[in-house]
């Protein structure tokens, strides 16, 4: 499935903050990092969040957004991708 590239973007702060599934990052953690994109980004913030949401990725949680099963398959299908090849399983 293709998502936005601010939708990547978020993606993308859950995979440098090595963030398995069913695991969080709260709202402000996400907001700090917002505010060093470009402009156009910062304006899609609230929509790709929505995005993630509605292709099962994310998760509302108490205090941030969870990432799912399907968001982290989808984070590191590259990597679990080389390792099924491999015959390999995929360690965290």
């Amino acid at each position: 499935m293709q998502v936005s590239s601010t939708a990547k973007l978020l993606l993308d702060i859950y995979r440098d903050c090595r963030i398995l599934a069913d695991e969080h990052l709260t709202m402000k953690a996400l907001i700090t990092t917002k505010l060093s994109w470009h402009r156009e980004h910062q304006d899609n913030f609230h929509v790709a969040l929505e995005e993630l949401i509605d292709n099962g990725y994310l998760d509302r949680g108490n205090t941030g957004f969870v990432l799912t099963d399907e968001g982290y398959h989808f984070l590191n299908k590259d990597k679990l991708n080389r390792c099924k090849a491999a015959g390999r399983r995929y360690r965290h």
